[in-house]
């Protein structure tokens, strides 16, 4: 049988495995240890993919990973779905070979048709193939998620934001003004990693990447935790609500000799892609959340001059917020 037609078939066993386990498409390292862990436990075999290098046009660039079991259940991603195929049909030798090997994939010529299942991403890619063992899951367990979410506030709207960022792979955690049973119950299946508490916001922001965003929907409530929030080191504060409001909590704050000019309020939170329910409003907050730790304005791709990708080693430094008006 041809190649391609092989993988055609490798592809369609991991959409269906994917789908009968309700594996998420993408997440971040939690998922993907997670993932090892229960390979292992179960007896069965499994790999660690990595992007190591990329050249030319690539889904996903260097630091890229993926957990994939000899089931096709799968965490993570290291493509639009053109690679992960030829992982599953490697998988066998890799882990009975005992140890990583790099495998490459250039998809610059016609033979795309091949390894892209006609997708074309048109570039080179060099992944790095690790059996899963105890030394790889350590490996997991040691990466921290890029971005540490704080949803400050605990209303039903709060749910959809915290599900999108685990899907993204961040650390969520809820902050609750007062920490109840149905509030509990409302996130018990949402991936959160922590219910808390104003008192412990200090513990929980990190030095980078954390993003607070607030939304209780109850005017004291949102001052609290700003006086809370603005001595901490948060990257990106977000306020839910019209500009009036903001103003006026940033006002009262002010009077109060609590100030906020060295961390800008997003507010109102998300970008304008003329959201409304809360789940619109959710994924306008969380790409402002993205395009602001990663410095890009958060406009349309096509009018972006340069590269979609930051160059290897260029660092992301965060877009100056509009001023609040």
């Amino acid at each position: 049988m041809p190649l391609n037609r092989q993988l055609s078939g490798v592809h369609d066993s991991l959409v269906a495995a994917d789908s009968a386990r309700g594996s998420p498409a993408v997440s971040g390292p939690d998922g993907l240890a997670r993932l090892a862990r229960e390979v292992l436990a179960s007896g069965r075999r499994g790999l660690l993919a990595e992007i190591v290098e990329v050249q030319g046009s690539h889904y996903r660039r260097e630091g890229a990973r993926m957990v994939l079991a000899e089931d096709g259940e799968s965490a993570g991603a290291i493509s639009g779905g053109c690679l992960e195929a030829d992982l599953l049909r490697r998988l066998s030798e890799v882990c009975a070979g005992g140890r990583s090997v790099d495998v490459a994939y250039d998809m610059r010529d016609s033979e795309d048709l091949i390894w892209g299942l006609g997708l074309g991403c048109d570039g080179r890619v060099v992944v790095k193939l690790s059996p899963l063992d105890k030394s790889t899951v350590a490996l997991l367990e040691s990466m921290a998620p890029s971005v540490s979410l704080l949803v400050c506030g605990s209303g039903p709207d709060a749910v959809p934001l915290v599900r999108l960022g685990f899907l993204l792979g961040w650390s969520v955690s809820v902050v609750a003004a007062r920490s109840t049973p149905v509030a509990r119950r409302r996130f018990a299946q949402t991936g959160v990693a922590a219910f808390a508490v104003p008192d412990d916001l200090p513990d929980l922001v990190r030095r980078q990447g954390t993003a607070a965003v607030v939304m209780t929907h109850n005017f004291f409530d949102d001052l609290d935790l700003l006086r809370r929030l603005a001595p901490l080191p948060v990257a990106y504060l977000a306020l839910l609500g019209p500009r009036h409001r903001a103003e006026r909590l940033v006002n009262t704050l002010s009077q109060e000799g609590v100030g906020l000019a060295a961390l800008p309020i997003h507010a109102p939170a998300g970008l304008d892609i003329g959201a409304d329910s809360p789940e619109e409003i959710a994924l306008a907050i969380a790409a402002e959340v993205q395009a602001f730790l990663a410095g890009r304005a958060g406009g349309s791709l096509r009018e972006r001059k340069g590269p979609i990708h930051a160059a290897e080693g260029e660092p992301k430094r965060p877009a100056a917020p509009a001023a609040l008006a």
